[in-house]
């Protein structure tokens, strides 16, 4: 056997407890009993490690590990009509193999597809793969221009040993025209790029060309969606998650003008759906066109609006947003216009995009925006209370301004009214206002006094 060095990346490192180099020792001794099968090998391992006051415990580990050489070992089956792949999704990659033995020696790849159904050995050359490999089972449904061959069924027979690995389930589907999926038994809801699923089940919805339809949870107002001509379908479940058991139903579909269709069933009472833009947060594709279709529920009314966008910079057209509906006519806005309010009826919106100047970064069209639903008797509850409490309002005010007004009268009553010139400012039976030495010498005059005091008494 060859000399053993470590991993560079190894050094200082602890191995089932122990320092590496003691670990690097380890496998020399084993080296030399290479030929030496059973208990006398053991006894040998177990001398050595004697010698360093090594622990009953952790040696049984050690011996363990030495057992498996490092390779780990899976039975694994696909299902029929199936594709199972294994392939890397981490840099480690290139100190870890995935094999399988076909009547010869092994051979050993960063990928492994399997169709048979017949079950396999699959090993495995590192002792974590579950932290460098992802396992994908790929079903292929293929619809004519009546019906299609199969429906959406969650099920991971036969992967129970992989169970450890983050796995994905994904259905290619092709149709005709269009084909559409069912998601009325669950209910989806969109989720942003960094948003996990509680349940720990993400679903992923691809259009033709790889656009991302959008990520979606379990549990929301989202019904059915339809896809033009092909996509897939998936749903990804994380390391050590069991797949729960679910069946999305997948019928032929009518023709769309746009890649997509997504339709959602708003429920009753308050609530809020947030959506987003096909391949959010990047852009929506040269010219493309989204179509979302909303079922109102009766005496509700939506509202839509806008919480972020991303305008493109276009080389031809404007992206624009149409919305219409079975009573109410096309309305055709841009996207920094305020957004309809008061939609009581069901309604499509249509988001179009413009031809995309590629060359600048970022100049592409991303939106998100949220449709809010309320009971319409709701709002004819807060007219009422309005038309109420506005006449309550003004007869409890009325009194106490009248009241005030009298306490302003009173006190402007008893201001003084001499002017700074000296000047009596109260005007006096019609008479100009009179100086203080008018009336000090009406006062003096008896003739002027006299005459006063008749005009008094006259009046």
């Amino acid at each position: 056997m060859g000399q053993h060095r470590l991993h560079p990346g190894a050094r200082g490192r602890m191995f089932w407890g122990f320092p590496a180099s003691l670990h690097l020792d380890l496998l020399s001794e084993l080296d030399k009993t290479q030929r030496t099968r059973g208990l006398n090998h053991c006894s040998h391992i177990m001398s050595f490690y004697k010698s360093r006051q090594v622990s009953t415990q952790i040696l049984l580990m050690i011996i363990a590990a030495y057992v498996v050489s490092g390779v780990q070992k899976f039975i694994v089956s696909p299902g029929q009509g199936s594709t199972l792949k294994i392939s890397s999704s981490s840099s480690q990659a290139n100190i870890c193999k995935v094999c399988i033995s076909s009547g010869g020696s092994p051979q050993c790849s960063t990928l492994l597809l399997l169709t048979d159904t017949t079950p396999v050995s699959v090993e495995f050359t590192c002792p974590e793969p579950e932290d460098v490999f992802i396992v994908e089972t790929v079903r292929n449904i293929d619809c004519s221009a009546s019906s299609c061959s199969n429906h959406i069924i969650q099920d991971d027979s036969g992967l129970q040993s992989l169970l450890a690995f983050p796995r994905r389930f994904t259905w290619n589907i092709k149709a005709p025209k269009a084909f559409k999926l069912d998601f009325t038994k669950m209910g989806l809801r969109q989720i942003g790029p960094s948003e996990t699923c509680s349940d720990k089940h993400t679903f992923t919805l691809l259009a033709t060309g790889n656009v991302l339809v959008g990520k979606y949870c379990r549990s929301g107002s989202i019904s059915t969606a339809e896809v033009t001509s092909q996509g897939s379908f998936s749903v990804d479940v994380p390391a050590g998650q069991k797949l729960q058991d679910e069946q999305v139903d997948v019928s032929v579909g009518e023709e769309i003008k746009s890649p997509a269709r997504v339709s959602l069933t708003l429920p009753k009472g308050t609530s809020t759906t947030e959506l987003l833009s096909p391949n959010y947060p990047d852009s929506v594709p040269d010219d493309g066109v989204m179509e979302w279709d909303f079922q109102v529920p009766l005496d509700h009314q939506a509202a839509v609006e806008f919480r972020s966008v991303a305008q493109p910079r276009c080389l031809r057209k404007e992206p624009a947003v149409e919305y219409c509906g079975a009573l109410r006519p096309l309305l055709v806005l841009s996207l920094d216009k305020a957004q309809p309010q008061q939609l009581q009826e069901n309604f499509s919106m249509i988001l179009s995009n413009c031809e995309v100047d590629g060359e600048l970064p970022g100049s592409g069209l991303s939106l998100s925006f949220t449709v809010s639903a309320s009971s319409s008797q709701d709002h004819h509850l807060i007219i009422i209370l309005c038309v109420v409490t506005i006449p309550v309002v003004i007869f409890l005010i009325t009194p106490v301004c009248i009241y005030i007004g009298r306490k302003i009268k009173k006190l402007y009553n008893r201001v003084s009214v001499d002017g700074p010139d000296d000047t009596n400012l109260q005007p006096e039976n019609n008479r100009g206002p009179k100086t203080r030495q008018d009336n000090e010498s009406s006062a003096g005059d008896p003739f002027l006094s006299s005459a006063h005091f008749q005009s008094s008494s006259f009046i």
